[in-house]
């Protein structure tokens, strides 16, 4: 198998991944700061991810330090044009050392970075302190709507009534 073919996918896949993965476990991990400090059980949750808080923290810290030394070859011998071929693009949260012809996917991630930091200093937005965040806001109405669903379904059960394939699908969803 060609190595040029595995970078192919490799390239645009790993920057991706982290990137997403970056971004979802920070704000996951504020969640569950907030939940404590908020003194509310994970519990009452609908599902409790096993390992957590400490499997979030882990695999943040995991990815940064990844994605930070993936090109870690620039190092040896050091190499200023393959370091900053690396490390051009960690602004925009994602590095490879292989993937020089991978331009489309590091500037999107630039362009992203800038964006997301325009939006910041442009709103003067801040990351709200754990124990101001709302997390009760809005609880009440989509209780409601969730008990009305499965009261709903339980009717519809009762009477014998099927359920289309689509709303099968739908809910399997």
């Amino acid at each position: 198998m060609d190595v040029h073919l595995i970078f192919s996918y490799v390239c645009p896949t790993f920057p991706s991944l982290s990137s997403s993965t970056l971004l979802t476990l920070f704000p996951h991990s504020r969640f569950m700061k907030s939940l404590k400090a908020h003194s509310i059980p994970r519990s009452t949750l609908p599902y409790q991810a096993p390992f957590q808080p400490y499997g979030s923290w882990f695999a943040l810290v995991t990815v940064a330090i990844i994605t930070f030394f993936k090109g870690f070859d620039t190092f040896t011998p050091f190499n200023t044009a393959n370091f900053i071929t690396a490390y051009i693009a960690l602004p925009g949260i994602t590095s490879h050392y292989s993937c020089h012809h991978d331009k489309l996917t590091k500037g999107i991630r630039t362009v992203f970075f800038f964006l997301w930091a325009g939006y910041k200093i442009y709103f003067r937005t801040r990351v709200i302190p754990v124990n101001e965040v709302d997390l009760v806001s809005g609880k009440r109405e989509i209780d409601e709507e969730e008990q009305a669903y499965l009261d709903l379904a339980e009717k519809m059960l009762k009477a014998g009534e099927k359920k289309s394939v689509w709303s099968r699908m739908w809910d399997w969803v």
